[in-house]
């Protein structure tokens, strides 16, 4: 019940500082709420995805200049032709 109180003041006060929402719900650290850690770990989930997505299009870039096949390409990285294609033209 606590966890569901502090998910609807934090999404309530979205201004409040942490200092203030940690004083208002007698909390010593808003970072050990189930909210931040939930969006903590949805933020880490999304810098890793984003971190594989550059790191594919290096691999994929880095194949075109060797001037590798689109179709080996899309074999070795499971991307379309349309995608790769589209890398080609950035």
């Amino acid at each position: 019940m606590v966890q569901f109180l502090e998910t609807i003041i934090l999404y309530q006060f979205p201004k409040m500082s942490r200092k203030e929402i940690e004083t208002m719900l007698q909390v010593t650290d808003v970072r050990e709420t189930r909210v931040f850690q939930e969006a903590l770990e949805e933020g880490l989930e999304k810098g890793l995805e984003k971190g594989r997505q550059q790191t594919l299009e290096k691999v994929v870039l880095g194949m075109l200049d060797a001037d590798r096949p689109i179709t080996e390409i899309a074999k070795i990285t499971g991307l379309s032709a349309a995608r790769i294609r589209a890398f080609k033209k950035k």
